[in-house]
């Protein structure tokens, strides 16, 4: 009987290499073996990022305890020395400190009263800070008859089909109803640079001041102050049909303060019920003076 000669020879795959053959068992521990290591290494990445972050955690918590402790040993007030017994100081000691006490609270007093005083009266002109018994609101009013026309502006008139029905024009009482702030165009305007404005005040006054407004040069949309009186007369009078007394002759400065208070040179002691002022030229406006505020100081009394 013969033998057959033919050795096995491994399966060849279609690209040319042998095919394995290792036994399926071995294969799949193979495979397993594998998958146990990559779990294990992603394990102990895991943990090591859990590590590293528990540690992180833990130091950030320590920083911020030592930093809270050092913050509150800084703003604990050092320990002051012995406490002196009053009873143990001498009466000379005794009477200096009350002394130093004293002066110490009247100077908080003083300062505490400059603050008040300056928080309300700071910055106020003068004219604030006195009655004004031009003022409507008191009981002032303007004497129509004895006072100059109103400017008329083409502007105020309501026309129809261009033909003029009303004229709109501004009462001189704008100038004694007090408005806290001047606004531009809310004034008294009279034809021409010469004017009259007379006023029967509140109460019979022993004038010592007057007060004129005008509009700040900054809040004026030509940015000048023309229409401003310039030179004007103060006048007295007790009854409505006298001429009057001339009080005091004065100039507004156009770049002074919008308020300007005028002291009269030699206050009368007579009391008077009517008061004129006369505008005599302005500031180079040809058409028209506005006058925005006129104010009367003084006293009820003549003495």
């Amino acid at each position: 009987m013969k033998r057959s000669t033919h050795k096995f020879s491994r399966p060849v795959r279609e690209d040319g290499g042998s095919a394995s053959t290792e036994p399926p068992m071995a294969a799949r521990a193979k495979s397993g073996v594998s998958h146990l290591y990559k779990a294990t290494k992603k394990s102990c990445e895991l943990f090591l990022h859990l590590f590293f972050i528990a540690l992180s955690v833990w130091f950030l918590f320590l920083f911020l305890n030592t930093y809270m402790t050092i913050t509150a040993k800084l703003q604990t007030p050092a320990e002051l020395g012995p406490v002196l017994d009053p009873d143990d100081l001498s009466p000379e000691l005794k009477q200096a400190l009350e002394q130093w006490l004293a002066g110490r609270i009247k100077e908080y007093d003083m300062i505490r009263l400059l603050d008040q005083r300056c928080s309300s009266d700071c910055g106020r002109p003068v004219a604030d800070k006195m009655p004004d018994f031009a003022l409507e609101s008191l009981g002032a009013h303007v004497v129509r008859q004895r006072s100059s026309k109103t400017h008329s502006c083409p502007s105020n008139c309501l026309t129809l089909f261009g033909l003029p029905l009303w004229q709109c024009s501004v009462s001189p009482r704008v100038v004694i109803q007090g408005h806290p702030v001047l606004l531009s165009g809310r004034c008294w305007p009279f034809p021409g640079a010469q004017g009259t404005l007379f006023i029967s005040l509140s109460h019979p006054v022993r004038i010592t001041h007057v007060t004129l407004d005008h509009l700040p040069r900054y809040n004026s949309p030509t940015g000048r102050m023309d229409s401003a009186p310039k030179d004007f007369e103060i006048y007295g009078t007790v009854s409505e049909n006298e001429d009057g007394t001339l009080l005091g002759k004065f100039i507004y400065n156009q770049d002074g303060e919008p308020t300007q208070t005028f002291e009269l040179p030699k206050p009368s002691d007579v009391l008077h019920r009517f008061v004129e002022l006369r505008v005599l030229t302005n500031w180079g406006h040809p058409e028209y003076t506005c006058v925005y505020r006129f104010r009367v100081h003084g006293t009820m009394t003549s003495t």
